[in-house]
């Protein structure tokens, strides 16, 4: 009730932010002192949107930390009621715990950046031994030369080009 300034929760609603109801005064108390310091301004913020914009439901993503210290990811959805002048007058919604689809997804990109990251590091590799290839095997070759006695100025000198310029698209 928004214009008494009195929030009524179920039990369940302290469990979920992890609070008890006699540490606090009340419910509008318990929520905007467990809400995130970072999500306190936004969560503000949305509401008065959507009070100015009499909007018919408000939905919001924030953050709260209990009074063991967990913090919690809280996705709330409410329906909107005004009076005749257009006022708002009271919210009636739900919270529910998102921290574990919220933690499953920060894995899962993690998980992605380092899959990325893998493959990227396969084409590195695959694109540095391509070339060091080229350069072992034409020493290779020119040691073989070296010990046959059949060291051609001219095929040397192609011989030591193409290696630094192998070694230069390293």
């Amino acid at each position: 009730n928004l214009k008494s300034g009195l929030i009524h929760w179920d039990d369940g609603m302290y469990q979920l932010y992890g609070i008890r109801k006699e540490d606090f005064e009340s419910a509008l108390d318990a929520f905007w002192r467990t809400l995130s310091p970072a999500d306190g301004a936004r969560v503000r913020e949305e509401l008065q949107t959507v009070f100015l914009g009499k909007k018919e439901t408000f939905t919001s993503e924030f953050h709260v930390t209990s009074t063991d210290g967990t913090l919690k990811s809280i996705r709330a959805s409410a329906r909107c009621f005004y009076d005749d002048y257009g006022k708002i007058e009271k919210l009636v919604g739900v919270n529910w715990d998102e921290t574990q689809r919220k933690e499953a997804e920060i894995a899962l990109i993690a998980s992605a950046k380092m899959a990325s990251l893998g493959e990227m590091a396969g084409g590195i590799a695959h694109e540095i031994n391509n070339p060091l290839s080229v350069i072992h095997g034409k020493a290779g070759e020119l040691m073989e030369d070296l010990a046959d006695g059949l060291l051609d100025p001219k095929k040397l000198a192609a011989d030591i080009t193409k290696i630094q310029d192998t070694a230069d698209r390293i």
